[in-house]
Formats: structure tokens, sequence, C-alpha cells
């Protein structure tokens, strides 16, 4: 049984574990990110596992007022959910973070948005976004109840400060498949489940 329970486990993580994947980044591509709520950069349908998305918002480009917020949309596919956002690097404690649902952000006053804050400091660094209650949350938003269904979803990421600086962060999205494992996963455990339950039995009529 102890055999059969550190192949079940083995197989469990060969099925769930995988590197993060930079599906964008500002720094390889030379691309920055739309400033703009209402046209997104659309980064795509996210692999399943961990994908990054690593930016840099260049501050006081012109003059000290100059802002550039990242905005971006991407896509939870069919049979997948969001597990977690978490943000894994930000310097300062300043920046605005928002989330939104489908493929715009309505910024308004941050109550129209499922997560609305301010982030960056040690408190809101390598914690899953999606856990803030509204108390938590800055600017006011609603709330959300982990994971996240399929679908298109959008984040804001903003420096409020008024400065000449170039702040860089990454962003990570983590996502899994829905209620099930794979297909492939959940028949080889079942197979071991089978064989298991087999060799039981012959031992004991022997």
């Amino acid at each position: 049984m102890l055999r059969f329970a550190l192949l079940s486990i083995g197989l469990l993580l060969a099925c769930s574990n995988g590197s993060a994947e930079i599906v964008f980044s500002e720094f390889d591509l030379a691309t920055d990110l739309s400033n703009l709520p209402t046209a997104p950069t659309s980064i795509g349908t996210l692999a399943l596992g961990a994908n990054e998305v690593e930016g840099a918002l260049v501050q006081g480009e012109v003059n000290e007022l100059d802002i550039d917020p990242d905005i971006f949309t991407f896509t939870i596919g069919a049979g997948q959910v969001l597990d977690s956002v978490i943000l894994l690097d930000f310097e300062g404690d300043g920046h605005f973070f928002g989330l939104d649902d489908g493929t715009t952000s309505d910024f308004g006053n941050g109550t129209q948005l499922l997560i609305a804050t301010l982030v960056g400091d040690a408190g809101t660094l390598n914690i899953n976004l999606l856990d803030l209650t509204t108390a938590q949350q800055n600017f006011g938003g609603q709330g959300v109840t982990a994971p996240l269904g399929a679908g298109d979803y959008t984040i804001w990421v903003q420096e409020n400060l008024a400065e000449f600086n170039v702040f860089t962060y990454t962003v990570q999205l983590n996502t899994s498949a829905a209620a099930v494992p794979e297909p492939g996963c959940f028949v080889a455990l079942v197979g071991l489940s089978v064989a298991a339950i087999t060799q039981r039995r012959r031992r004991r009529t022997n």
C-alpha cells in the first residue's frame, strides 16, 4: 500500500507541476502595454499552470504628471479556473491594482471592479489578491470568491505618485483544471487503484 500511495502522489505531482510561463514581457517584446481601459492589450488565453506578466511603469517620461498605466486583458479557457493572482515583486507601496471581468476596465472610484487596491508593500506581495476582502481593499473593490471561472478578465496596474521613476513588476496568474483531474491522470489513478485492490485480494487467497 505504501508503494501505491507513493506512486499516486508522484503521479498527481507530475500532472500538476509545471514551470511558470512568461506570457507577456514588456522587456522582451519592447512593447508597451496599453494605457487605455477601453482598449487593453490582449495577452490571449492563459496556459494551464503559472503564467507571468512582466511590465514597467515609466513615470514622468515627459513631465512629472505623465503617468504610464499598464492595462491588459486575458482569457481563462473552458474547463479551467483562475486560482490566484499573485504580485511577485513591485517596489514601493503606492501602486494601484485593479481586476475587472470582461475585456475592458471600468475604473471610476473602484467600486465597479472586483479588486481595487494599493499594492507593492510586503503585505501585498506573494499573497493571493483574489482572497482580499472588500474591507482590505483601499479603493473599494467588490471582492471575489476564488477560483474564478472561465471567461475574460482585465488587469489595470498604475503608479499613483507623480514622480520621475521606473517601477517594474511581475504578476503571476495561476490556473488549474476545473472540478476534475485531466483524463489521463484520472485513468492512471484508477488503474493504480484497481491494481492495488487486485494484489490485496490475491494475498488473502494465497
